[in-house]
């Protein structure tokens, strides 16, 4: 029994059993002489591929699910839990439809995930190692993510469509290095992205036309240094709004906001380097209304968390300037519901574990427990679905590195998927949600270097 696994059904003994060739070929037969290609569900026929994955067989193999038409006990559901937690990480999706079929009375289980993480696809979608990540789904679910291709640092876009990976336009479409890249669509499914061009350190932008990347207004359009650059478009008037830390501002490292109406223009005319101090960390969101915020990692309030909204004439201060202590990874996302604005942040006061904070019209407070994460954390993402949920994902130290993420229940933040939902440890992070409210996350893997993409679904 332990030379390897398959999980398959016996239907006379109503018994969960698990034998199978070591290398998990398709079509061999268990213990009861039917072939898994005889089941009428999904039998996972090709499951436990590597020797990760065979452990979890052995763990099914021990408990020996005799059914006997009594309901599971505890043990054995948190066990079935333990199995499909780890059976989704090496993306193993039908196993987890396999045991809900076996065990239907799972399926109101609070302790047996009704999700799992999973890749979109196959894993390592990137040709080669990559640098810097974006990530963006299109209003009708196409996933977008752009990277810095490490070979000759340019931009490489990829698309989700038809079940696999393609790359969009033409790999390396950029002119020059790329680092930062921040991508978003508009209403009208057009795919944007900016970045930081590694020649010239200005800002840059393209969107895809549906046939290649074309350029978006001036070529370093913002006529210095931008570094941090974050992009935002109006879901009004599908106008693309670029963020960043403004080398050439007074002083230098502020933020500047432009927006893109034919021709790049500051936000307001007169408004380069608005912040009056140096800002790092820069993340800028719109709310439903079309008013821009920003929110940074602030140098004037010894690097505290610093949020502005333009209201139209100036960029106006939300709540206190300096609202928390030290912050990196600073990430702004606007509640569609409430249109309230939200922070997410590595904390240093909660020893560098992620706190999330939210405006409530009067004053900024924390949402559920301050350091709610394992360990110290990079990589923050915050982004809501379109009922209001809040999803925070990031790197966590706790965990050897690895992406995770939580969603926040109204009352405490709870993670998706159990701890840690990466095969390994990740360097690079970011977060996106479908408009089937999916959340998806693409990282760089940090032993590989090849990018991935996981979804929670």
């Amino acid at each position: 029994m332990l030379r390897g696994e398959r999980v398959v059904r016996n239907p006379r003994a109503r018994e969960l059993v698990v034998n199978c060739d070591s290398a998990g070929t398709a079509g061999s037969r268990c213990e009861t002489g039917f072939s898994c290609d005889d089941m009428t569900r999904s039998m996972v026929c090709s499951a436990f591929p590597s020797s990760s994955d065979k452990a979890v067989g052995l763990l099914l193999n021990r408990v020996r699910y005799k059914r006997m038409g009594k309901k599971l006990s505890l043990s054995l559901r948190a066990a079935i839990s333990l199995s499909i937690t780890s059976l989704a990480i090496a993306g193993l999706a039908s196993c987890k439809l396999f045991l809900l079929t076996a065990f239907p009375d799972l399926s109101s289980s609070s302790s047996f995930p009704t999700k799992v993480w999973q890749f979109v696809g196959s894993p390592n979608i990137s040709v080669g190692t990559v640098g810097d990540i974006g990530i963006a789904a299109s209003p009708g679910g196409v996933l977008c993510v752009v990277y810095q291709d490490w070979g000759p640092g340019k931009a490489t876009a990829m698309q989700f469509v038809g079940g696999s990976w393609t790359t969009m336009g033409s790999a390396g479409f950029s002119a020059n290095g790329i680092s930062t890249p921040s991508v978003a669509y508009s209403s009208a499914g057009v795919p944007y992205v900016v970045y930081q061009d590694s020649s010239s350190l200005a800002a840059n932008a393209m969107q895809f036309n549906g046939t290649s990347w074309v350029q978006v207004g001036l070529s370093g359009f913002s006529s210095g240094s931008a570094s941090m650059t974050s992009l935002a478009i109006d879901p009004t008037t599908g106008v693309p709004y670029a963020a960043y830390s403004d080398g050439g501002a007074s002083p230098s490292g502020a933020t500047t906001v432009m927006k893109y109406t034919g021709n790049w223009a500051l936000v307001p005319a007169a408004g380069r380097g608005f912040s009056g101090g140096g800002a790092s960390y820069t993340s800028i969101a719109i709310d439903n209304t079309g008013r821009p915020y920003v929110g940074y990692s602030d140098a004037n309030q010894g690097n505290s968390a610093t949020v502005m909204m333009f209201n139209g004439v100036s960029w106006a201060t939300v709540g206190s300037a300096g609202f928390a202590g030290t912050v990196a990874y600073v990430s702004l996302a606007i509640n569609p519901v409430t249109q309230s604005p939200w922070v997410a942040f590595y904390d240093a006061s909660a020893g560098g574990k992620i706190t999330a904070m939210k405006y409530n019209g009067t004053n900024w407070v924390t949402v559920g427990s301050a350091g709610f994460s394992a360990g110290t954390v990079s990589g923050v993402c915050l982004k809501f679905d379109s009922n209001g949920n809040a999803f925070a994902a990031f790197i966590d130290a706790g965990i050897g590195g690895k992406a995770i993420a939580y969603q926040f229940n109204g009352t405490s933040w709870t993670s998706l998927g159990g701890a840690g939902f990466s095969p390994g440890a990740v360097d690079e992070l970011t977060m996106a949600i479908g408009p089937n409210n999916v959340p998806y996350c693409a990282f760089r893997d940090a032993s590989s270097f090849y990018a991935s993409v996981m979804g929670f679904y």
